[in-house]
Parts: C-alpha cells; sequence; structure tokens
C-alpha cells in the first residue's frame, strides 16, 4: 500500500512518524542532494532526500504543491502515464527490492496515425492505458506504475515478489 511505501521510504514504521519528521531546509549554497521517490499524500509530497554519498539524509515535505506541478513534471499529458523523468526518479528504489518489468510497444501503431490522423491515435492511446491501468489495479492492487517511454512504447513496472501476477494481468487485455 502506499503508506507501506511512504513508511519503507522514509525508515519509519507509521504515517505518524513520517507526518513528525523534522522539515529538511535546502539552501541555494548547499551541495546537490539527490532526491529519491516522490510520494503523494493529500496536500503534501514527500520525497526522500540523500546527500552525494547517497547517505540518507530524511524527507523533504512539499506543502501546498500544486498536483498540477508535480504531473507537469512527472507524467505524460496524453495519458496520465508517469513519463522517463519519473523513471529517473525512482531508479535508485528500483534497486532495492523485487520488481518486475514488462516493455509494450504497440507494433505498427504509426499506421493508424496515417490512416486515421493524429487524434484518433492518440485517442487510441488514451483507451489503451485506461485498460490497462484498469487490468493491472485489478490483478495487481496498485502495486505497480505505468510509464510512457515512448510515442508507443510503455514500461510497466510492478513491486510484486511473482511475476505470473503480471503476466496473467497482461495476458486478458
Amino acid at each position: 500500500t502506499r503508506k507501506d511505501i511512504i513508511a519503507l521510504m522514509c525508515q519509519k514504521t507509521t504515517i505518524e512518524e513520517l507526518m513528525n519528521i523534522p522539515d529538511i531546509t535546502v539552501n541555494p549554497n548547499d551541495k546537490v542532494i539527490k532526491a529519491g521517490l516522490l510520494i503523494l499524500t493529500n496536500d503534501t509530497r514527500y520525497i526522500k532526500v540523500e546527500d552525494e554519498s547517497g547517505r540518507y539524509l530524511g524527507v523533504l515535505r512539499l506543502k501546498k504543491l500544486s498536483k498540477f506541478l508535480i504531473d507537469a513534471l512527472l507524467k505524460d499529458a496524453l495519458t496520465g502515464c508517469y513519463n522517463r523523468a519519473f523513471l529517473k526518479i525512482i531508479e535508485d528504489d528500483l534497486k532495492v527490492g523485487k520488481h518486475v518489468f514488462a516493455f509494450i510497444d504497440l507494433n505498427d501503431f504509426k499506421n493508424i496515425n496515417d490512416t486515421y490522423g493524429h487524434l484518433y491515435g492518440d485517442e487510441i492511446l488514451q483507451m489503451f492505458v485506461n485498460i490497462l491501468n484498469c487490468n493491472l489495479e485489478k490483478h495487481l492492487k496498485n502495486e505497480f506504475y505505468i510509464i510512457r517511454y515512448g510515442g508507443d512504447e510503455f514500461l510497466v513496472i510492478c513491486n510484486v515478489e511473482d511475476e505470473s501476477k503480471l503476466e496473467h494481468a497482461l495476458s486478458i487485455m
């Protein structure tokens, strides 16, 4: 669940402990720090922060940060999927634990755009993502990310131990 992810990310055991972490102040003169996985809860965003050597510093808590701004930075405007910038943010977190990956390439999608136009192609991409998202939610219980990797290429990352769950969810599409 999201609460478990937040707790694990922050090396805390409960959401209450997360709420009580002192805020981190970042000054313009500070050395570059690395921000890890972004977690959204209600109106607050939490970012795991490490120094340049990878040492855990704490959590940067951003209150009243516009959801629109987060979406503009980390999500594809057409499909609502995460984008490659999001993948860059979570890449270190993917090195810990077990994750299953699926790369989906919609073969010959260019023919749809060429034959029916880009607006129709956009609708097809949106419908595909909606179907994929519903199917994954049904079988994986929100333990996944969908990333639009390229025009008609998608990466699915699942936080599941059993890769057959992902295989099953994708096979019935």
